[in-house]
């Protein structure tokens, strides 16, 4: 853990430490700050890295920023329990290959990779599904399993890349009698290259928030991952997480809570050849038996794409911006890299779409 000196200094803003030993969050916002008026140093001296929108987003996307500003935020006091330091093997997928395994989303490789450029920050706002069994599951104890994040890195693993997620994984677990429960859990992952052996990768931080707020499918989670420098040139993961709900009818509106944390990079550069939005299949990921692929939607009424709203992200040269519709769609494959027929991907200039096509 670092003194308190060090986190005083270090950044614009003072960290706080977390119930996880290296895990830190920042300082709780002051009464009457204001979020609508605030200037962007305003935000980066409360350490938030928040996206306003652009005159190309959506309608959409700027009336959900309307409706955080006359909110407000407030940062949440997490509770955090570590993820397993495991050992997997390197996913090698060559750039613009479509054919994801168990990505499902939009990719964009930066345009000048191979000459020391890279992303340093994505984000997209995702609306949390509705789940249901595919028709035809057999009687038996199921588990529905899928993961939205947004990422940097991972997809062209060359044994010098990492990956920093953020993820939001949705469960629904259904019995035989019928008893169905679901639920969100947001974590984060920081996927390095085992030292001296560039087929295998580790996980050098992760974690999960076990207090999340009360989730509801429609409910809308915007998200973020970055690399962030400290004073001392020490490179720091950067992952947030803010919930927008809608509460129930009689409750007085609170802010909305944002969960923030930085936790000390393994080393490298902050840089990354790609940026992810994505949908995981979580059974194949976890190899989990009896789990499948839940049929997910946007709508409680009808299938619609499930979408990454207000993407993007920035560059360490401040040169170029990634935009969804400069990348390529990537699929759910098997492993002989046959496309599924499970889901369909499009994409534009600040959106990742994904539609439920299978059974």
């Amino acid at each position: 853990m670092k003194d308190d000196r060090w986190l005083e200094t270090q950044f614009p803003f003072r960290l706080v430490p977390t119930n996880l030993d290296n895990v830190y969050t920042t300082e709780a916002l002051p009464e009457n700050f204001d979020l609508k008026n605030a200037s962007d140093s305003d935000l980066v001296r409360r350490g938030l890295l928040l996206r306003r929108p652009k005159p190309e987003d959506s309608a959409a996307f700027k009336e959900i920023w309307n409706k955080i500003c006359e909110r407000g935020v407030r940062i949440a006091t997490p509770q955090l329990r570590a993820r397993p330091k495991i050992v997997r093997p390197a996913w090698r997928r060559r750039l613009m290959e479509q054919a994801g395994f168990n990505w499902c989303g939009g990719v964009e490789g930066h345009p000048r990779a191979l000459f020391d450029g890279g992303w340093n920050s994505v984000y997209g706002a995702l609306t949390l599904p509705y789940l249901s069994l595919p028709s035809g599951i057999a009687e038996a104890s199921q588990t529905a399993g899928l993961s939205g994040w947004v990422g940097l890195g991972g997809w062209n693993w060359d044994g010098n890349n990492q990956l920093l997620q953020t993820i939001l994984s949705f469960q629904l677990n259904q019995t035989p009698s019928g008893i169905t429960t679901f639920f969100n859990l947001p974590g984060f992952q920081w996927w390095v290259p085992v030292p001296g052996n560039a087929a295998e990768q580790e996980q050098a931080a992760g974690g999960d928030v076990i207090n999340p707020p009360p989730m509801n499918s429609g409910d809308l989670v915007f998200m973020f991952a970055g690399y962030v420098q400290a004073q001392d040139g020490s490179t720091w993961g950067s992952v947030f997480w803010l919930f927008v709900s809608d509460f129930e009818p009689g409750v007085t509106p609170l802010p909305f809570p944002i969960f923030n944390f930085l936790v000390p990079g393994p080393g490298g550069g902050p840089v990354s050849p790609t940026v992810e939005w994505i949908m995981e299949n979580e059974a194949v990921t976890n190899n989990q038996p009896n789990t499948t692929v839940p049929v997910f939607s946007a709508s409680a009424e009808a299938i619609t794409p499930v979408t990454f709203i207000g993407t993007g992200g920035s560059d360490v040269a401040s040169v170029y911006t990634p935009s969804p519709a400069n990348g390529f769609a990537a699929m759910w494959s098997t492993l002989n890299g046959t496309i599924s027929d499970v889901a369909s991907v499009a994409l534009s200039t600040n959106a990742v779409s994904i539609t439920y096509t299978g059974p």
